[in-house]
């Protein structure tokens, strides 16, 4: 596979020794131990971005726009299993708190936080809004 493009690094699990990253528009694994590389979360037609392991690395949070919006959800890691919507009115830059029991992200103007919990399954909160400020668009060279 000639990598041609610039690969944006998202998240690194120690436990399973595991990289995820963005290519073309997928979220992609690389695993150090089996040396392999290929696609972690595909949905035709979308983009996935900025997947990220919790800090207790058995669920990833990434944004993607297969609803036809930017929207934040949670997948078990290494899978299978549910999807969980996290975002309720568009979202993304997801990240988990340092404990893993809430997850942050933007909509729009907003920073939002969603209490979580990792125990035997995955149970997100309700969204709330933590603060409002304009915030700074991305923009690229």
């Amino acid at each position: 596979m000639a990598w041609s493009r610039v690969l944006r690094c998202a998240s690194w699990s120690d436990l399973h020794r595991v990289l995820l990253f963005q290519y073309r528009g997928d979220s992609w694994k690389l695993s150090i131990d089996e040396e392999a590389v290929g696609p972690f979360l595909t949905y035709e037609g979308a983009t996935v971005r900025e997947a990220r392991f919790s800090p207790d690395q058995r669920f990833v949070a990434y944004r993607s726009d297969e609803s036809g919006r930017d929207e934040v959800y949670v997948v078990p890691f290494p899978g299978p299993g549910c999807k969980w919507q996290i975002s309720t009115d568009g979202g993304a830059q997801p990240m988990w708190g340092p404990g893993g029991g809430e997850l942050f992200y933007t909509s729009g103007d907003r920073m939002m936080v969603v209490s979580v919990s990792t125990g035997q399954t995955f149970e997100p909160g309700s969204p709330r809004v933590l603060f409002e400020t304009a915030l700074p668009e991305s923009t690229s060279l």
